[in-house]
């Protein structure tokens, strides 16, 4: 399974986003706030950070850490690529 597969899995697992298709999420478009697709936000934010901390051993310290992050999928990507333990 890819980087992009897990973190899907995380996000549709996590979040209440059962009526849309992975297949469809534009990996350039804003995952939370106002502009997301996927219609997330602070608290879907903070469910996702809590298990990317445990899954892939990252410390996420400050909530714009984690919403620089999430800013869109590739960048959700290249952030666990290069911080995961």
């Amino acid at each position: 399974m890819s980087l992009r597969e897990e973190l899907l899995d995380i996000i549709f697992s996590v979040c209440d986003v059962d009526e849309f298709s992975k297949d469809d999420i534009d990996e350039e478009r804003p995952l939370i706030g106002p502009d997301s697709e996927l219609e997330l936000d602070s608290l879907d934010l903070l469910e996702i950070t809590v298990v990317i901390q445990k899954k892939y051993g990252i410390l996420i310290k400050e909530k714009n850490m984690a919403l620089k992050a999430l800013e869109s999928l590739n960048s959700f990507i290249e952030f666990v690529e290069k911080n995961r333990k």
